[in-house]
């Protein structure tokens, strides 16, 4: 069949020789969005041209002078085969012209579009393409235009984060501004039904950007991948100007330390962590292996440490859960923290009914789980009793070692229960929380625990404000010998003894207590009884429950309370088991500071450590090393004190919530006095070097490879100087300016729209962050 040189771009027939621009409008219109009218100048066109030059125009000019309106205004765009890959853009190398109005002038772009296939600028695209960049064909799309009050680009995926949301940059009147002139857009993010980011002055703007938002995730859904998408809006309509999908686009790893500074606050020494991240997380994979078949999960494939700080990968973890058809978040909303968005809290895929059968037996054995694992809780409690009175200093070193190993196994079982149990405690209550609403109730201010003493029995404020009262009860001349004397020698005051009772009974029970539960490198309460006595006097009662709604209280129809009572039942049952199952997992996990620490005072003895303390800095391997004599003493001794000195140096900064990627961010960022320009992150990753301030052209050679460029903005022109930069900051831009796609093409760190940033100083030392848009001054 003969391929025509001129073509409808509805025409599926001939949409092999559309190019790339050419077959993503006939994509959007074939799936009923609005796009201009459009034209296409064929493969086959731009071959009769090449061979027979003018005659092939003059055939061409022939062929549209029925098809182009006078009064009509064209834009008249590069469709190359090669263009818009998902690895290469060719950002700015194929000519674009608009505002053509007539015959001669929609020729003359033509021409011009064509003769940019063959420009000098374009050489090191194809080179980098190989035998491909050979194979390069022009197509050309005539397209009416849209007069448009704003335009822009959308992004279905965050292309510098990889984050699931919707960006989108708009300027008033064309798009084409977007790449060219130094201009900085407005910025809009929509994140699960609402904006996380919106500019202030564009309110009159905020329905048809939602509208945008919600299209463009639709359309991606159909797509079947992550889209860029150009758009324009004329004051009543929508119109769709190309498709494509997200360049240079990566899956960067997200980190979160939203759950894990709660449950492992802090700075964790190597010890802690080579033990409670395998710990933990085993329980964890237990978990979404049985949820989902065998995940092929590793322990370090869930949390890693930044600058001695825990943070839970949560691109893993968010994978899973939206498998499951859950939100991406969904792991911190099952352990109870505040949703940030409106998403519904479970919306299943076609991946999700892979595993229903699964997440249906796991959610049909959770009403009856107390029932199931009461036998397994009584099991613990007896381990851990017989754990805690054996005489740990008749142990030899290799015995210890082999104590620590059962140790360890023992208390991934806990740690399983103390994982599901809080989790299967969060749903009953959400499940109560939805009943308490018919009646007007919140749950917050709802009893739950009312008349179950066994509860109180766990809760240490409870026991402390018994002490309390015991002290306000003695005369005044016993409490001044409290409040003046320490534990010690208030064992030897006879009138004290009722409130040393006391002090000793909440010792034995909650002595293993400390400032972490999941950091035995803390002193727990048993080691600094001073600390309880302190608390104990200081300690302030909490009446706040007695003024809560309870079940007695509650004023509710029979019909309701028959319907409410299983979920009230669950709620307040698994309430107790994660009481329960808390004082195990902290009584039994702190027990390895007892083993750890009985080993330590003999390395010391032996003059392998220098201080008792000194095991925490060591991994769990490398003790077990020093104990079995296969580690160098001397070099341990080494790294101890290099952790040491990293802890000190990033002891006080502030870090982020969220990092990107696997590379730590560098201190000097988090310095809570770091002077920062602030801009709009387009291409991800950290980069420390010098500033070379580059205005124009005639400035490329001052730079070398690995400078950081400062630039007002830049186009295809610019093109060869990003080889040598190993960063970017531009005064002006958005996510789809010339700088910002080539950024991403090199790999590279780009922070856009940096004011001041032609004026930071020839040769400073900066650090550029493409995750958060911040431009630090080291030096």
């Amino acid at each position: 069949m003969d391929h025509p040189t001129l073509a409808n771009i509805t025409e599926p027939r001939h949409l092999e020789i559309f190019g790339k621009k050419g077959g993503g409008l006939h994509w959007l219109a074939k799936h009923h969005l609005p796009i201009p009218h459009t034209l296409v100048v064929t493969y086959s066109a731009s071959e009769m041209i090449e061979r027979e030059s003018e005659a092939g125009f003059a055939l061409l000019r022939d062929q549209l002078k029925d098809k182009i309106r006078a009064e009509t205004l064209y834009a008249v765009r590069s469709s190359a085969n090669l263009e818009d890959d998902k690895e290469l853009s060719f950002a700015g190398q194929f000519l674009s012209r608009t505002n053509m109005q007539g015959l001669d002038q929609v020729m003359s772009a033509v021409r011009e579009v064509l003769n940019s296939s063959r420009s000098e600028t374009l050489q090191p695209y194809l080179k980098k393409l190989g035998e491909a960049g050979r194979q390069l064909k022009m197509a050309v799309l005539i397209q009416e235009m849209v007069t448009p009050v704003i335009s822009g680009v959308a992004f279905s995926k965050n292309p510098t984060t990889g984050l699931d949301e919707v960006v989108i940059e708009a300027v008033h009147g064309l798009g084409e501004t977007l790449m060219q002139d130094g201009v900085t857009p407005e910025r809009w993010i929509y994140r699960w039904g609402q904006f996380t980011a919106k500019p202030e002055s564009e309110a009159e703007f905020e329905s048809v950007i939602r509208e945008i938002a919600n299209e463009t995730r639709r359309i991606q859904k159909i797509y079947g991948s992550p889209v860029d998408l150009e758009w324009a809006y004329d004051g009543s309509k929508v119109y769709w100007l190309q498709i494509r999908p997200i360049t240079a686009l990566t899956n960067v790893p997200l980190y979160s330390n939203r759950i894990s500074r709660e449950v492992l606050p802090g700075i964790i020494k190597p010890l802690i962590a080579s033990v409670n991240i395998p710990l933990v997380n085993t329980g964890w994979i237990r978990l979404f292996d049985s949820l989902m078949g065998t995940t092929n999960l590793k322990p370090e494939d869930l949390t890693k440490l930044f600058h001695y700080r825990a943070y839970f990968n949560m691109g893993s973890i968010g994978t899973i859960f939206e498998i499951l058809g859950f939100p991406r978040e969904g792991l911190e909303m099952l352990l109870g923290f505040k949703r940030e968005s409106k998403r519904p809290p479970f919306s299943p895929s076609l991946k999700t009914f892979r595993h229903i059968p699964r997440i249906l037996g796991f959610a049909t054995r959770a009403w009856t789980y107390d029932r199931r694992v009461k036998n397994e809780l009584a099991d613990f409690a007896l381990h851990i009793g017989k754990a805690q009175t054996e005489d740990v200093s008749s142990l030899s070193s290799m015995e210890l070692l082999a104590k620590i190993d059962e140790h360890f196994k023992f208390n991934t079982l806990v740690a399983y229960q103390n994982i599901v149990i809080p989790i299967l405690m969060s749903v009953y209550n959400g499940m109560l929380r939805s009943q308490l609403k018919r009646v007007n109730i919140e749950f917050v201010d709802f009893n739950l625990t009312d008349g179950m003493r066994d509860v109180e029995d766990f809760d240490p404020n409870h026991h402390l404000d018994e002490i309390h009262k015991k002290f306000n009860d003695l005369p005044q001349s016993v409490q001044e010998s409290i409040r003046t004397l320490d534990y010690s020698q208030l064992k030897q005051v006879p009138e004290a003894a009722p409130f040393m009772q006391r002090v000793d009974e909440f010792i034995k029970r909650f002595g293993h207590f400390s400032e972490s539960g999941n950091d035995f490198s803390k002193t727990p309460w048993r080691e600094d009884p001073d600390k309880i006595i302190h608390m104990a006097l200081n300690h302030a009662s909490n009446s706040k429950n007695s003024q809560k709604a309870t079940w007695a209280t509650m004023k509710a129809s029979p019909f309701l309370r028959m319907r409410m009572k299983p979920f009230y039942q669950r709620a307040r049952t698994f309430r107790m088991m994660r009481e329960q199952i808390s004082s195990m997992y902290t009584s039994s996990y702190g027990w390895f500071r007892v083993y750890f620490n009985t080993l330590a005072d003999r390395l010391v003895q032996q003059g392998t450590l220098g201080t008792r303390d000194d095991i925490y800095y060591l991994t769990w391997g490398e003790v077990r090393g020093l104990v079995e004599g296969s580690a160098k003493a001397d070099e341990l001794k080494a790294k101890i004190q290099a952790h040491k000195d990293s802890i000190e140096r990033c002891r006080d900064i502030v870090m982020p919530e969220i990092i990107y990627g696997n590379a730590a961010p560098p201190i000097d960022l988090m310095k809570s006095d770091a002077k920062k320009l602030m801009g709009i992150p387009t291409s991800s990753g950290y980069y420390q070097g010098r500033v070379k301030v580059v205005r124009s052209t005639d400035d490329f050679g001052r730079v070398v490879k690995g400078d950081i460029i400062a630039i007002p903005f830049s186009d295809v022109a610019w093109t060869p100087l990003f080889a040598k930069a190993g960063a970017v900051i531009a005064e002006s831009g958005g996510i789809l300016s010339h700088s910002s796609i080539v950024a991403r093409e090199y790999g590279i760190p780009c922070v856009v729209s940096v004011n001041g940033a032609c004026n930071l100083p020839e040769n400073c030392e900066v650090i550029v962050d493409g995750y958060q848009g911040a431009v630090l001054i080291v030096e």
